[in-house]
């Protein structure tokens, strides 16, 4: 690996976690990822006492939620921002936004008598079926890429680091990463060939399951 300050870098294994920018930086090593910028908002609540300490999600609505250890309310749940790659900026998209906070109203009495003090919005990669690729490259050897979580990275990386870990060290981690090779999208490819479906349903991958 060439950089601007230090010259050239040699490792025997060079991990990819750029997250927005993880489907660019493959391409440069020699690597095709399906991972496309996506940004995603936050609103944060002004400081309360403790209400809970897991992280939240609810099925069947866009809404997840925990709580910081200052006391303030982080929730999101995949609601979208404007992005700048060129810029490498978000921008906060105000209707994203007031949806997000009326389904956190709508759940969660709680809620009822809180300030919403702040938001911000980061910058993410997305795969399209929404799970993160994690695993070797089939094309560059001592390549491997954690990346596309989609949204998901709070609840994902603590166990994803240690997986990670465990895997550059060649050990066997305490879960497995079946699935999210970046492979499945070699065999999604070739099934779409072999079995075209009506375009209405193209993009749902839930099709080639």
């Amino acid at each position: 690996m060439h950089t601007t300050s230090q010259g050239k870098l040699y490792a025997e294994q060079v991990v990819n976690c750029a997250g927005a920018w993880a489907g660019k930086l493959a391409h440069m090593i020699g690597d095709t990822l399906p991972v496309e910028p996506v940004g995603a908002s936050v609103l944060v609540t002004a400081r309360m006492p403790r209400l809970l300490h897991p992280f939240v999600a609810v099925q069947g609505r866009k809404l997840w939620f925990n709580q910081a250890r200052n006391g303030t309310l982080l929730i999101c749940g995949g609601y979208l921002a404007d992005v700048d790659m060129e810029k490498g900026l978000t921008r906060m998209n105000f209707h994203e936004l007031q949806a997000c906070a009326k389904v956190a109203y709508d759940l969660f009495a709680v809620t009822d008598d809180i300030t919403i003090v702040r938001s911000w919005a980061g910058l993410d990669g997305e795969t399209p079926d929404h799970f993160p690729i994690i695993g070797y490259s089939n094309k560059v050897p001592g390549l491997f890429h954690v990346c596309g979580f989609s949204k998901h990275g709070f609840a994902l990386s603590p166990m994803v680091g240690q997986v990670v870990s465990a895997l550059l060290q060649g050990k066997k981690p305490e879960v497995g990463i079946a699935g999210f090779e970046v492979e499945r999208f070699d065999r999604v490819s070739d099934l779409v060939a072999s079995n075209p479906i009506p375009h209405e349903n193209c993009g749902n991958l839930s099709n080639y399951k």
